[in-house]
């Protein structure tokens, strides 16, 4: 079961570097190459100045979505997971921008301890269910350990 979070992790970690670095790297490389065609006296200051701010909006971006897998691998190393009981109250719904848009719902859970609400990456929850749950803390990965009826 914990091998199961750690292949999900790592999957989606490494397809984040993957994508996000593919995309910084081609800026990166079209922004060099446009400031060298200006420095040969080319009219593209433009195209150099706008490939320049993409590639620092990537690396930002790519910064951003992976600072929270960063803090989690250790938590992976470790094998060192958070456990919540508890409730599925709700669903949160994320629309993607992709092309065909898709739609993610990922779980509100109510935890039995405390009123704290936890939204997790879960797959196969139901609404009015009771889990126990193994997640990362910062990323929210998750598992289904146990479904108490």
């Amino acid at each position: 079961m914990n091998n199961e979070l750690v292949r999900k992790f790592y999957f989606k970690f490494l397809f984040y570097i993957f994508i996000l670095s593919f995309v910084l790297i081609a800026l990166v490389i079209l922004s060099v190459i446009c400031w060298i065609q200006y420095v040969k006296h080319e009219e593209i200051i433009f195209y150099a100045i706008g490939f320049t701010v993409f590639a620092v909006i990537a690396l930002s971006i790519t910064i951003k979505e992976l600072f929270p897998f960063f803090k989690d691998l250790r938590y992976v190393r470790k094998k060192d997971w958070c456990v919540a009981e508890g409730v599925v109250i709700s669903f949160k719904e994320v629309h993607t921008s992709a092309d065909p848009p898709t739609t993610y719902f990922y779980p509100n859970i109510k935890v039995d301890d405390s009123d704290k609400l936890l939204t997790l990456d879960v797959d196969g929850a139901q609404q009015g269910e009771k889990y126990e749950f193994i997640y990362l803390p910062y990323t929210k990965l998750a598992i289904i350990v146990n479904e108490e009826k």
